[in-house]
This record gives structure tokens, C-alpha cells and sequence, in this order.
């Protein structure tokens, strides 16, 4: 299962607040994991299985029961089958983004308040990350829900999270041209 949600409001008592404000940071903290992960060139070997463990936990934490196994798996392997970033890591990565993904549906946004100058700087890293293929984009557009609740921000996380890029692109823009005249 990508998302056990039942298993997941019982380690937090119940509490969906909790959860959803817990299952917003492992957004945020999971991908510079992944990314480190999937860099090229060899880690130690403990450096991987700490990454791994680190990652099972949040998974274990919030839910996430694929990438919790996956990781469990991929650490207990280590030390018969080196870690690959272009095998093991390219399944991490699509089983995470199938989680990320699982647990966006379900996630209520946490709104602060309207800030269009933060909003503006969060749009522009997220046009450099979507050039880049960064998963962090991911993240980014969580953040810039934390700023707006305009329906074109609902409309690009759609477009981000379904990996529509070109499409995100054009919202990202349209979006910062019409925070540049509201100012």
C-alpha cells in the first residue's frame, strides 16, 4: 500500500492536524536524500544506509508503507548487492514520488497568510527547478500554497504533481506576471 492513512492517524492519535503538518515537512526532507542518493560518483557505504534508515523512518512515520519496505529492503541488501543510484535509486524515486503524490490528495494546505513577495521568489526557483527536473519542485509548490490560495496555484501543483511541466511552466508564469502588477 502507497499510503496506509489508518496506520498512520493511529501513530498520531488521531490527530489529522498533526499529520498533515508532519507529512508537510517529509516532503520537504525526504528529496535532498534522494538527490544524495542519486548523485553520481560512490558513497560509503554507511553513508547509503543511513540515508536509507533515515528515509524508512519518515515513511514508517507518515505512513508511506511502499517506501518504508523499499527502504528496509535496499538497507538489508547493501551488503550483497552494492547500491546502484541508476537501478535502486530510479525505483526509490518512482516509488517515492507515487507516495508523494498519494499524500498530496490527502494533505489540506496550511495557508499562513498572502505573501506576494515570498510567493514570487518560490515561483522562480520552482521555473529553475522544473528546468532541471528537480524533484524539489515538488516541495516548492507545496510551499507556494503556503503563500496563496489563488485557484492558479491549485492548478500548478496539479500540473507539477502529474509531471505536466510544460504546462506548470506556463502557470508559473502567468501567475508571476499577475503578482508583478498587484504589487
Amino acid at each position: 500500500k502507497l499510503l496506509n492513512e489508518e496506520d498512520a492517524l493511529a501513530r498520531f492519535s488521531g490527530n489529522a492536524t498533526l499529520w498533515n503538518k508532519i507529512t508537510h515537512q517529509a516532503l520537504l526532507d525526504i528529496p535532498p536524500r534522494l538527490d544524495e542518493l542519486m548523485a553520481e560518483g560512490s558513497l560509503p557505504l554507511q553513508r547509503i544506509q543511513d540515508q536509507l534508515h533515515s528515509i524508512k523512518g519518515v515513511a514508517s512515520t507518515v505512513g508511506w508503507e511502499q517506501l518504508q519496505y523499499a527502504c528496509a529492503a535496499l538497507e538489508n541488501g547493501l551488503e550483497a548487492i552494492p547500491w546502484n543510484p541508476n537501478t535502486h535509486g530510479a525505483q526509490l524515486m518512482e516509488i517515492w514520488r507515487q507516495s508523494a503524490r498519494a499524500a498530496r490528495e490527502l494533505l489540506t494546505p496550511v495557508v499562513v497568510q498572502r505573501d506576494v513577495a515570498r510567493a514570487k521568489e518560490l515561483l522562480l526557483e520552482l521555473l529553475t527547478l522544473m528546468d532541471n527536473n528537480d524533484m524539489q519542485m515538488f516541495e516548492i509548490s507545496d510551499l507556494l500554497a503556503t503563500c496563496l490560495e489563488d485557484k492558479e496555484v491549485s492548478d500548478l501543483q496539479e500540473k507539477v504533481n502529474q509531471m505536466q511541466l510544460l504546462e506548470a511552466a506556463t502557470l508559473a508564469k502567468q501567475l508571476y506576471r499577475q503578482l508583478t502588477k498587484e504589487k
